[in-house]
């Protein structure tokens, strides 16, 4: 008998050993005007039972009135913030491998030290970024005209998936 309950509970941890953790990046964007896209990122580890976020992060120039001086000047300093607490009107999730999830994090480590410049390498060129990483296994649909503004472009993100 204790060699059967040995045996089941040994097979127990292996299978739990067995569970990997899954990965999903979320694409996020408030409905205000101009409004603002940004990204989150975390995975679920089922070895603890919990959730994990790896952090949210939205592209920002560092003085907010240089977003509109950057049409005429080209770009300013921009900086890649915390975007924990804003409101998310329009989210597309999706679950990626470890592999894609690491391309993502480069890609933020990468955008940490960009400029700003609006339509060229803003919140939504961020995005639009990250996006492209999964361009196998999501429609990325082009930036133009209105869907310059993050919330229609996120919401014409969702329909095409």
């Amino acid at each position: 008998m204790k060699k059967i309950v040995f045996t089941l509970i040994l097979g127990f941890f292996q299978l739990v050993s067995l569970a990997q953790d899954k990965y999903f990046v979320s694409f996020c964007a408030d409905g205000g005007v101009p409004g603002h896209a940004f990204i989150s990122i975390g995975r679920e580890s089922p070895s603890s039972s919990s959730s994990i976020s790896d952090g949210t992060w939205g592209l920002y120039p560092v003085n907010s009135f240089d977003a509109v001086k950057s049409i005429i000047i080209g770009e300013v300093p921009g900086q890649l913030r915390d975007d924990f607490l804003r409101n998310r009107d329009y989210t597309y999730t999706i679950e990626v491998t470890e592999s894609e999830y690491n391309r993502v994090k480069s890609t933020i480590s990468r955008w940490k030290s960009k400029n700003y410049e609006l339509k060229e390498s803003d919140c939504l060129s961020f995005v639009m970024e990250v996006a492209n990483i999964f361009s196998g296994k999501i429609n990325i649909p082009s930036r133009s005209g209105l869907e310059n503004f993050p919330a229609k472009y996120l919401k014409k993100l969702i329909d095409a998936n």
